[in-house]
């Protein structure tokens, strides 16, 4: 039993190494100061995106395109 659970452990740590760490980005508030912050609190302070300081999320990617770009869309096949 407890080599099954150990094969579980190693399964769950790689699919989250594969999953990818949340970005941490850079943004302009509305007020014109920068904060740090995730995707969602750039959304929720309505800010400008600047930069990426870390993390290398492709699903926090997508939705800083779909907030910045109104229009985008994307299909991953």
């Amino acid at each position: 039993m407890n080599e099954i659970k150990t094969r579980l452990r190693r399964i769950a740590d790689y699919i989250d190494r594969k999953r990818g760490k949340r970005l941490t980005i850079l943004f302009r508030t509305s007020d014109g100061g920068e904060q740090t912050g995730t995707v969602d609190d750039l959304i929720a302070a309505k800010g400008t995106f600047v930069r990426v300081l870390c993390g290398n999320s492709m699903d926090d990617l997508d939705r800083i395109l779909r907030y910045e770009i109104p229009d985008y869309f994307c299909v991953i096949d």
